[in-house]
């Protein structure tokens, strides 16, 4: 939802639902990314640019939040701790991405090493142009503002 992005008028705020609106963020942008800056042929390089599912990795993002969000994650990690990977297992997507001899297009969403298709709402040109001019206002303004 582009004309409420940050839950200030009519859109209720969840947790999950902010969370899923970020990872579609990020795939977009990174589309939008790849498409402005890849190589035209003409020498350049371009710039390679992924959007990367490291998949379930155990980390301590809940150590912020109220007791009772860190409970449920808690008792939740112990049931799933056998199929998380460790940070630096999340982190080796990220690496094989820049170092692998082949690397996956850019552009490409990838998960466990892999190009795998992303959702629907992810292929629009026009959102992902979108989230980029609106992300281009934003920086713009944070650095007025920093003046």
């Amino acid at each position: 939802d582009f004309d409420d992005m940050f839950c200030d008028f009519d859109r209720q705020y969840s947790l999950f639902g902010q969370y899923a609106m970020s990872k579609l963020a990020n795939i977009l942008f990174t589309k939008e990314l790849a498409r402005r800056y890849r190589s035209t042929g003409d020498g350049t390089t371009g710039i390679a640019a992924f959007a990367i599912h490291p998949g379930i990795v155990r980390t301590d993002v809940t150590r912020n939040m109220q007791w009772f969000m860190r409970l449920p994650n808690q008792i939740f990690g112990v049931f799933v701790s056998a199929v998380q990977k460790t940070p630096a297992e999340g982190a080796y997507c990220s690496v094989y991405c820049i170092a692998a001899a082949q690397p996956p297009p850019t552009g490409s969403y990838i998960v466990n090493c892999r190009e795998e298709p992303s959702s629907e709402a992810s292929m629009s040109v026009e959102d992902s142009k979108r989230l980029w001019n609106i992300s281009a206002k934003l920086v713009s303004a944070i650095n007025a503002a920093k003046k």
